[in-house]
């Protein structure tokens, strides 16, 4: 009967220790930190300090990563009617050229040879406006990160100067 009492009473205060600890639903586990109270902070205390320091953090950098960003959308200006008024030109050209050293009616080359290239002036410069967009939405992603990061310094800056050890 000892040993039944010893072992709950280690159980019980196994539990009490591990409360002490950041619980899963703490705003530290939502930025990915982990939070350990050094100087034997209660519970209470630990949930008290991540708040002012989440503020305090939010208000030091101007980012609040639990708040939902849209999502980054950037829409490149289109240059397809000039880059197809350029590549019919050069498309006619090319054909007039190749018509005339063989010895066929130019004229219908030319036309030809302009639908060609705005067609392909069209499609490569909607292909540049892709990449370029693509290119945008990633720097929007990575300032995104960055700011986030700099967050947690901040936040953990906080919570370290409270006595707490933050990896």
């Amino acid at each position: 009967m000892n040993r039944l009492l010893s072992f709950c009473l280690l159980t019980a205060s196994l539990a009490v220790m591990d409360s002490s600890i950041a619980q899963p639903g703490s705003l530290a586990s939502s930025l990915g930190l982990f939070v350990y109270p050094s100087a034997d902070q209660e519970p209470d205390r630990l949930e008290l300090d991540e708040f002012q320091c989440y503020q305090w953090s939010k208000n030091a950098t101007g980012v609040d990563p639990l708040v939902a960003q849209p999502p980054a959308r950037v829409e490149v200006s289109g240059g397809e009617a000039g880059a197809a008024g350029r590549s019919a030109v050069r498309g006619a050209a090319r054909a007039a050229l190749i018509a005339d050293v063989a010895d066929r009616d130019t004229s219908d080359a030319a036309w030809a040879g302009a639908l060609l290239g705005a067609r392909r002036g069209r499609r490569d410069q909607q292909a540049r406006n892709e990449q370029a967009e693509r290119n945008a939405e990633a720097e929007i992603t990575a300032q995104n990160e960055a700011q986030t990061e700099n967050f947690k310094k901040g936040f953990s800056a906080c919570m370290e100067g409270r006595k707490y050890t933050v990896k």
